[in-house]
């Protein structure tokens, strides 16, 4: 059955900043709890993940980088998915970030995915937040608008 998950955090930062984040997908285990690893290769990414005690690897392609915007990606195969992570400025101190997917899953797996999206934006307001972060740079960025 085709599920949907939709979550969104506010976070104090500037949008450029988590669009930063958010479009440098070898960082993704650094807020998302079970990746492993995201390698990039062009457009492709491939990911391993560490799930119920066992590692799982799948492939997708970057459909999306919109600066300051929006980054989506598409996996196909077992872990297919489709997910777009939105970014939207409140105001000069604080961005709306929000995350939706859509893939398939039973009633069981669809709640524990939805649990673990809510916990890859905590820790996600944690990372973007640190003042000793820094500046993040964007790699490979795309000019405004432009899709994948």
């Amino acid at each position: 059955m085709t599920r949907n998950v939709l979550r969104s955090i506010v976070v104090t930062a500037p949008p450029e900043r988590a669009y930063a984040i958010w479009s440098d997908f070898e960082s993704f285990p650094r807020f998302m709890g079970p990746v492993v690893r995201v390698q990039v290769d062009g457009h492709r990414l491939y990911w391993r993940a560490m799930f119920d005690g066992g590692a799982v690897e799948w492939e997708a392609a970057v459909v999306e980088l919109t600066p300051s915007r929006r980054v989506a990606w598409h996996a196909s195969g077992e872990r297919q998915q489709n997910v777009v992570v939105t970014i939207r400025p409140i105001d000069e101190a604080q961005t709306e970030v929000t995350i939706g997917a859509e893939y398939r899953a039973n009633s069981e797996t669809h709640a524990r995915r939805t649990v673990r999206f809510e916990e890859y934006l905590r820790a996600f307001k944690e990372l973007v937040e640190e003042p000793s972060l820094g500046d993040w740079t964007i790699g490979g960025d795309q000019p405004p608008g432009e899709s994948v």
